[in-house]
């Protein structure tokens, strides 16, 4: 064993669950302020067994660094917490953002507002499981609430307030608990608008940093409006410019070609007789294309995707042209007109149009804006950003339409950025809301100073005082706090809280120790042993009490002991380790040579002798593990094996388990990469667009599924589809007509033109009833697991052939039923992400647990030390008990246990979940609160206590998916484990 790495381990433990495995308490001849605290004072009794209020108090002192370093914290700022109690119930919005922003990042881990209220909407079961969660934390340190208040209370926020994570000021709880933290916040506030303006402090703020700030985080991120055209590829984009005409030179200015295609009578039509248009004449003349056209020339309608597109690349664009007409750039307005087309050819759903103003762009019939803000664009891309900003100058900026001097207002060809490509046109921007901001500094040509008018000024506010913001780090906060105690010198009587306080925080105090009522004093501040005493009982008595009492049980029990050897064992490891600490190999962990050994018995084990150590480290996990294998005595009333049988069993009973892989159709309409919700997008559509789109998706679907029979198989198929379908552009760039000219695009543009991607998708894990337990790694889409779980009822309906597998979700019904895929079943799939078509390769059958011991014919399946315990089991597919005896008691053994092929996968599916639960830190909380639910408290009080912390581990045990106040009720999850404490207790 590493015995570096097995004291990590330990010491890790016993410092940070201190609370679950508590130390022996330390000894000394020292002095010790205990106040009133008296070792005649019993705390809790068990039979002969009991721990004193001062054996408590001994315990806890060891953890109260933090308790104390508050209370004298409260103290200290006790003028400043009234403060801002008042300034919190008087509205100040900064402190009741930094109110809101603490709270709600303790409740829900996130302090972004849309984020929240996100949560909220999306997921209100999950924001109710994240208060009850909050609520049971808070009643853990603090007895003293109820929890069902502390629930109420937050959840009326979300009727009282504007938004349900705002207005935390009002709940006296909430206010008492973190109004420390706001006065410190604002204390040093205080100090920091002092320090900024004294040249000699590191927090200074010049106007150069004031300036250097406004370039880095303000200056050039103004909004924009601009007209950004996405393409999917770079064939559809060229595809684009040829359906439109357009045509760059190579000074990036943009010409309309004469349109060939246009038929005789329609405007743009090109008159191949005009000698004007000679050298369209000889271009189709070169390509063959004149042939076509019939004798009058006027056929237009023979010329293919492939003649124009041959057409377009021999076109050379000439603005001097001597035998016809010269090409004549467009002007702005020009571009613009043509790159609206281009966008409408690509969304023909949500199409967009010149406003009535004829410049700016609106969406024709679905709420489209050409407003960006800097953080929008940096989310789609950098480098388009760049463009928008520091390429292209806006088009209402412009003078002079013809003058291109200064640059231009759109693209100046295809532009490739990321994995796409666009065109651009800008068409205005808020960059005028700078102007005069900054100006030269006279007294020095080479800087920039702030303008002295009111914009520029108020400018200037704003950024000091979020230059002041981004100081007041909770660093700044904790060093402004610290340095109050130089100007007090904090006096620690008591050894042991001092030797912790001083790991924590450091200490430069008194070193005496003394007896009496005092444990602390700074000036005229004194903090007594017994309120010290009454803050750490409140949070932590309960269950270092019971840990305390539970070592003296195992120590004295006769069922569970260590032997001579292991003794041995363990004290030759610790007696390593502290070789180890001699020779400084603890350094890197916090632990120097240079503490001490007295000192290192202490932190690191609570102890102040090399035999307490090894207790600490080594006896008392060893006869809590004891007890913890000992199954059959963690419930009296109740065979264990036979409860654990019962639960097995309804792991089997409900077993669910489905192997499958999905098409997703979804939308992607900025093209990050990621999958929009389908719901927002077509909320921007009107009633004809949306229906449109909504057909097209069933129509899609329809094609998909007629394209599958081109296939082998289903996944090929799929695989194959998806690639196309992405691959396809917008465009439809052949022909299904005569002449004929078959392309992707003639399958796929209409689709593609809705908005529609594909993404073909193996699932790595089979899903099962218990994928989507919110207390797992990662939680599949609701829609998706409850579709699959669907399919999976209907699957395990069917009788079982090869014909079976794979399955595809609407296909057989499709095939056998006219209109099966239509909108209804659409929306059925619909999640967050897009639309699911899921494949399902494979239902999973239960395994029987049945072994008939005559196969057994070499013994393999039989105890070696208990020869009545066995594998065999000839009445049930589920494991029975003496199946489960068997299996745990070997697993205990030293030779270990053998199964059959078919049990041992029974155990894996159907006993093992359980014994997750039942071997997790929960459980066996609960089997040490078991173990001494006879335990009399002095205080009665302290019995209901034990009642709510026992609900509160039963509810941490379940994960908090079994919500009584709307929040996670998880019917999976109560089906298998619902009812696990009655099982176990022999009550169902």
């Amino acid at each position: 064993m590493n015995q570096l790495k097995s004291f990590r381990r330990f010491a890790l433990l016993v410092l940070v669950v201190a609370s679950v495995l508590t130390l022996a308490a330390c000894n000394g001849s020292e002095k010790t302020p205990y106040g009133s605290i008296s070792s005649d004072d019993v705390y809790l009794t068990y039979g002969d067994l009991k721990v004193t209020e001062k054996e408590l108090y001994d315990q806890l002192r060891m953890q109260g660094a933090a308790t104390l370093a508050t209370m004298v914290d409260e103290e200290i700022f006790k003028t400043q917490i009234t403060a801002a109690k008042a300034d919190l119930i008087a509205g100040d919005e900064t402190l009741i953002e930094y109110l809101d922003d603490t709270v709600n990042s303790a409740i829900y881990g996130v302090t972004d507002k849309e984020d929240l209220q996100g949560l909220y909407d999306d997921n209100p079961e999950l924001y109710i499981r994240n208060i009850e969660k909050y609520a049971d934390s808070v009643y853990l340190l603090d007895n003293s609430i109820v929890i069902q208040d502390v629930i109420d209370a937050i959840l009326g926020l979300a009727q009282t307030e504007d938004n349900p994570f705002t207005g935390y000021q009002t709940l006296d709880f909430l206010l008492e608990r973190y109004a420390l933290r706001v006065a410190q916040r604002a204390y040093a506030k205080e100090l920091l608008a002092v320090e900024v303006l004294d040249e000699e402090s590191d927090a200074y703020i010049s106007d150069e940093n004031i300036v250097t700030y406004y370039k880095n985080n303000k200056e050039g991120q103004y909004d924009v409006d601009a007209l950004v055209v996405r393409f999917i590829n770079l064939n559809e984009a060229n595809a684009a410019l040829y359906q439109v005409g357009l045509k760059p030179d190579s000074k990036g200015f943009w010409y309309a070609l004469p349109d060939i295609r246009i038929k005789e009578g329609n405007a743009g039509y090109v008159d191949l007789d005009n000698p004007d248009y000679a050298y369209v004449s000889e271009i189709l003349d070169d390509l063959d294309i004149t042939s076509k056209l019939g004798v009058d020339g006027e056929s237009r309608e023979m010329i293919t995707v492939d003649d124009y597109e041959d057409y377009y690349k021999a076109y050379v664009i000439n603005t001097d042209r001597n035998d016809g007409f010269s090409d004549v750039k467009l002007l702005p307005d020009g571009v613009k007109a043509k790159y609206i087309e281009i966008y409408n050819l690509l969304n023909p759903a949500a199409p967009v149009k010149l406003d009535t103003d004829g410049i700016s762009i609106v969406g024709d019939g679905n709420d489209y804006t050409t407003t960006y803000t800097y953080d929008d664009l940096t989310e789609i891309n950098t480098s388009l950003r760049s463009h928008i900003y520091d390429t292209l100058i806006a088009e209402a900026d412009m003078e002079d339409t013809d003058d291109t001097t200064d640059g231009k207002p759109y693209s100046s060809r295809i532009q490739t950025f990321g994995d796409s490509r666009y065109l651009v046109f800008k068409l205005n921007d808020e960059s005028e809301t700078e102007e005069g901001i900054l100006i030269e500094d006279p007294e020095n040509s080479d800087a920039e100073i702030f303008d002295d008018s009111t914009a520029a000024l108020a400018v200037k506010a704003e950024m000091k005082d979020e230059l002041i913001e981004s100081k007041l780090t909770d660093t700044y906060i904790s060093t402004k706090v610290n340095e109050m105690y130089e100007e007090e010198t904090l006096d620690i009587y008591d050894g042991v809280v001092r030797l912790f306080y001083e790991q924590s925080y450091g200490y430069d105090g008194d070193d005496s120790n003394k007896t009496g009522d005092v444990l602390a004093k700074m000036g005229d501040i004194e903090i007594l042993v017994d309120d010290f005493y009454s803050e750490l009982e409140s949070s932590y008595g309960i269950n270092i009490a019971l840990d305390m009492l539970s070592n003296k049980f195992l120590m004295a029990s006769e069922d569970y002991t260590v032997s001579d050897a292991d003794m041995d064992d363990y004290t030759e490891q610790f007696e390593n380790i502290i070789s180890q600490f001699s020779a400084d190999n603890f350094a890197s962990s916090g632990y120097p040579a240079s503490l001490g050994r007295q000192d290192f018995l202490l932190i690191a084990f609570g102890s102040s002798s090399n035999d307490e150590a090894i207790e600490n480290l080594y006896v008392y996990p060893d006869l809590r593990q004891q007890y913890l294998e000992d199954y059959e005595v963690h419930f009296e009333n109740a065979n264990i094996y036979q409860s654990l049988a019962t639960l097995a069993e309804k792991q089997y009973n409900n077993f669910e388990s489905i192997t499958v892989s999905h098409l997703l159709v979804y939308f992607d309409q900025n093209g990050d990469g990621s999958p929009d919700n389908p719901q927002d997008y077509l909320d921007t559509l009107d009633a004809v667009a949306k229906q449109e789109v909504l057909d097209g998706l069933v129509d899609l679907v329809d094609l998909i599924y007629t394209q599958i029979g081109m296939y082998k198989g289903f996944s090929e198929a799929l695989t194959a589809i998806a690639t196309d379908f992405n691959n396809s552009g917008r465009i439809e760039i052949g022909s299904t007509t005569p002449p004929y000219d078959y392309t992707l695009e003639s399958l796929w543009a209409e689709y593609r033109q809705l908005g529609f991607y594909l993404k073909f998708e193996n699932i790595s894990s089979a899903i099962t009833n218990k994928s989507n337990f919110v207390t797992g790694t990662s939680v599949l889409d609701q829609v998706f697991y409850d579709r699959a779980m669907v399919i999976h009822d209907t699957l395990a309906a069917m009788d079982d052939d090869d014909s079976l597998f794979p399955y595809l979700d609407f296909y057989d019904a499709w095939v056998t039923t006219s209109n099966a895929v239509n909108q209804a079943a659409m929306e059925s799939v619909q999640s967050d992400f897009g639309f699911h078509l899921i494949l399902a390769t494979k239902v999973a059958e239960t395994t029987s647990a049945m072994y008939d011991g005559v196969n057994d014919t070499d013994g393999d399946y039989v105890l070696a030390d208990n020869e009545t315990l066995n594998a065999y089991n000839v009445l049930t597919d589920t494991l029975s008990a003496s199946q489960i005896e068997y299996y745990l008691v070997g697993s205990l053994s030293d030779e270990g246990v053998e199964l059959p092929t078919d049990v041992q996968t029974a155990i894996t599916n159907y006993l093992d979940p359980v014994l997750t639960v039942y071997q997790g830190t929960y459980m066996q909380r609960e089997l040490i609160f078991s173990l001494l639910e006879d335990a009399v408290f002095t205080d009665a009080a302290n019995n209901l206590r034990i009642d709510e912390i026992r609900e509160i581990n039963l509810r941490q045990l379940n994960g908090y998916m079994l919500s009584e106040n709307g929040g996670v009720y998880d019917a999976n999850y109560d089906a298998l484990f619902g009812d696990l404490i009655d099982i176990l207790e022999g009550n169902a």
